[in-house]
């Protein structure tokens, strides 16, 4: 597996089509979301945090959200749908049924990257999945 920085994701995978599972930690909550995209991660992480009503804004200024949710990690790959799908199966267990939004769980962000990286192995992807770490 190569490893980048999430700041250096130019999205531009080997494989020409392709797409990200990515992993978000809810500053309030504790859980995770497990999710995937196909746009850059950036979008997407301002995008769940957009339409969130608990936002909270740093001294009541709208130009200064203090987001809920929070990159942790995600992995660049092809079959990226089978990867959040198998991802999903192995967390099913801690599946948090009252979240407002799916693909949320109750887990540590370790949990949350083993799924992941078990899913990348488990389906023959592992080598060639590129991580975004912090």
């Amino acid at each position: 597996m190569q490893i980048k920085n999430y700041h250096h994701n130019n999205y531009s995978p080997p494989w020409g089509e392709g797409g990200f599972v990515y992993i978000f930690k809810n500053r309030k909550t504790k859980c995770v979301k497990v999710g995937m995209t196909g746009n850059p991660i950036a979008d997407r992480l301002k995008a769940i945090n957009k339409y969130n009503p608990d936002l909270e804004y740093l001294n009541g200024d709208k130009r200064l959200p203090l987001y809920v949710w929070t990159y942790v990690q995600a992995y660049q790959t092809k079959n990226y749908g089978e990867v959040e799908k198998l991802a999903h199966k192995y967390l099913n267990d801690y599946l948090d049924k009252n979240a407002p939004i799916g693909e949320v769980f109750k887990c540590s962000n370790k949990r949350a990257i083993d799924a992941v990286e078990d899913a990348l192995i488990d389906l023959g992807l592992y080598d060639y999945a590129i991580k975004y770490v912090k």
